[in-house]
């Protein structure tokens, strides 16, 4: 039985439906940290700003994305502009969310310890990107077939971190994993 590929219109309607839905993220967390009071956090979880404005530059990524997509649906190099900044702008979402939900107002917001698990784990899939992306730029592939393995081993380790990070930040989701990310990790926020 052969598989149907998706039509180009297909692709170009997804990468356009995810950049909506990355605006969707920034309003969403815009309107969240406008509710709050005063920073709940020292450091970048509490800098409200700084964190408004890194998702307004995170949705210049899956724009330039989609516009790339737009002409040419079956480049990867337009999808890997649009998948990092909306998995970061998920992270960022997570944690005003997470901040607004258990630290400014508890009880405010369900789910704040489902939203700091989620920013726990969800910006680390995106680390492989960059290595894979100056692999296929610009053509959309690697220059030569043997160039296959190390963009394949830089998705699986992605994707491997991820689920590791996703299991072991699972007990600890909630308002001790905010503060803790944020004192492990302070520079990386």
């Amino acid at each position: 039985m052969r598989q149907e590929r998706p039509s180009d219109r297909t692709l170009r309607g997804l990468a356009w439906g995810i950049f909506v839905l990355c605006l969707a993220m920034a309003a969403s967390a815009l309107v969240i940290a406008t509710r709050g009071g005063p920073n709940p956090l020292p450091g970048s979880i509490g800098n409200r700003f700084e964190q408004m404005t890194a998702m307004f530059l995170q949705l210049s990524f899956p724009l330039v994305g989609a516009l790339i997509v737009a002409h040419r649906p079956r480049n990867v190099v337009g999808w890997l502009l649009i998948f990092p900044p909306a998995m970061l702008l998920l992270a960022n979402l997570g944690v005003i969310y997470a901040s607004q939900a258990l630290i400014v107002d508890p009880g405010s917001l369900p789910f704040g310890a489902l939203a700091s698990w989620t920013n726990g784990w969800t910006w680390v899939v995106t680390l492989p990107v960059l290595p894979v992306l100056l692999l296929v730029y610009p053509t959309g592939s690697p220059r030569s077939p043997r160039w296959r393995w190390v963009a394949w081993s830089a998705v699986l380790m992605g994707v491997v971190v991820g689920i590791v990070g996703a299991v072991f930040t699972w007990p600890h989701r909630g308002r001790e994993l905010l503060v803790s990310l944020e004192e492990l990790t302070p520079e990386l926020r």
